[in-house]
């Protein structure tokens, strides 16, 4: 028997994020990231690459603190904890 696919999740707005607008939205979604959770979920290297891919300096997603805004957006829109 074969397992169900795991049902896609909707793309959350990551534009809600202060410091995210439309074209790092477009570029993170183009890099895979769709979701808050995956966002809230990044650290150290992953985050580093992640930097390098949509060309934004990795100081500046820690400055903004793009992470810690997609765990409390996470968490506020599933009441779930990353």
């Amino acid at each position: 028997i074969t397992p169900a696919p795991r049902r896609s999740l909707p793309a959350d707005d990551l534009k809600t994020i202060s410091g995210i607008g439309p074209s790092f939205e477009k570029n993170l979604k183009k890099a895979g990231v769709t979701r808050f959770e995956q966002l809230a979920k990044l650290s150290g290297a992953r985050l580093t690459r992640l930097a390098e891919t949509i060309d934004v300096p990795v100081d500046r997603i820690k400055k903004d603190r793009w992470v810690e805004k997609a765990r409390a957006a996470h968490k506020k829109k599933y009441r779930e904890t990353v």
